[in-house]
């Protein structure tokens, strides 16, 4: 990490791709070192996210910033190692979220770093966007589960993760609105949840999706709610429910 820091420094980089360049070389180190100790795949994977993350923490990278090296790290090993798209995937995803856990996240936070990390991984894998957004909501309750949430936390988890994807590869609001619900039913599906509840779920999902997507827009309080009402009865109209359910989703 120092070497690749000086290196930067030397070669004009700004004081923020030296630490990037540092903790990226951190991470390559740790699985060329596990590599060579007869470590599995998942092992150097997870080495290398460990020890990124703790070289962007010495290099002061905010908690956020640490768990998405740790997932770069992760995939970037495992690409090394061979491992097929969906199995970067889930290591970056599973080294963000034990990043984030290092670092004091809530819950939540752990299972949106981890769908953010699986959506940069989708991503480098040359994925399309939709699926991106969607490998980022599975990530994401794959994390809530192992972290013991609910079944609708998980769900949310999901829904907001996709939805943030979405906004990050620049989908219209109905797009991101249309991963959030897609995301969270099926998260909902896999946790348990009954038909309605998954779309439920996905409903409430889209609803949350528009209104941070308004927010980040700058629209008023009552544009965000506007937008939450319309998405969420869209979605619930996607899921099949009587223009009452839909009405009453809205609200």
């Amino acid at each position: 990490a120092a070497a690749a820091a000086l290196a930067g420094a030397a070669a004009g980089l700004t004081g923020g791709a030296q630490s990037s360049a540092g903790a990226v070389a951190a991470g390559a180190a740790a699985a060329l070192a596990s590599a060579a100790a007869g470590a599995t795949h998942e092992q150097q994977a997870a080495a290398a996210g460990v020890a990124a993350a703790m070289t962007a923490a010495s290099f002061n990278m905010t908690v956020a910033q640490q768990a998405a090296f740790a997932g770069i790290a992760a995939q970037s090993a495992s690409i090394l190692a061979g491992m097929t798209a969906s199995q970067q995937i889930e290591a970056a995803a599973t080294a963000a979220r034990i990043a984030g856990a290092a670092a004091g996240m809530t819950l939540q936070e752990q299972a949106a770093v981890a769908g953010a990390a699986a959506a940069d991984a989708a991503s480098t894998a040359d994925m399309i966007g939709s699926v991106q957004a969607a490998e980022a909501g599975a990530a994401a309750a794959q994390a809530g589960a192992i972290l013991q949430m609910t079944a609708a936390e998980q769900a949310a988890a999901a829904g907001a993760a996709a939805a943030a994807a979405g906004n990050n590869l620049g989908m219209t609001l109905q797009q991101q609105a249309s991963a959030a619900a897609a995301a969270a039913a099926s998260a909902g599906a896999g946790a348990g949840l009954t038909v309605d509840a998954q779309a439920s779920a996905g409903a409430a999902a889209a609803g949350a999706a528009a209104a941070l997507a308004f927010a980040a827009a700058g629209a008023t309080n009552e544009q965000q709610a506007a937008a939450a009402g319309s998405a969420a009865a869209i979605a619930a109209a996607s899921f099949n429910m009587t223009t009452s359910q839909q009405a009453a989703f809205a609200g």
